[in-house]
């Protein structure tokens, strides 16, 4: 089994876990662009191929004044692989 974990960053720093029997395996993304964020994790699943993707979807109760839409896209953009891959969220 090929597992993928995200830790998402919309305009920041993306952790990724590979994860592939015993293998496992760190990566990150960085840009302050959440769409650059987007096109390595499509990027990613169609090279990599996971049966799973396993992510850190979370609801802020305090932003602290800042902007969180980035990250929100970035989230919903993950949500959605499943229509277009062979994989489970």
């Amino acid at each position: 089994m090929r597992i993928l974990t995200i830790d998402p960053s919309g305009t920041g720093t993306t952790g990724i876990c590979l994860i592939n029997d015993k293998e496992i395996e760190f990566n990150q993304f960085s840009s302050p662009f959440w769409e650059r964020h987007s096109t390595f994790l499509i990027q990613l699943v169609k090279d990599w191929r996971p049966n799973l993707i396993i992510y850190e979807n979370f609801n802020f109760v305090s932003t602290h004044g800042r902007d969180m839409t980035s990250l929100f896209k970035l989230i919903g953009l993950i949500e959605v692989l499943k229509y277009f891959f062979s994989v489970k969220i």
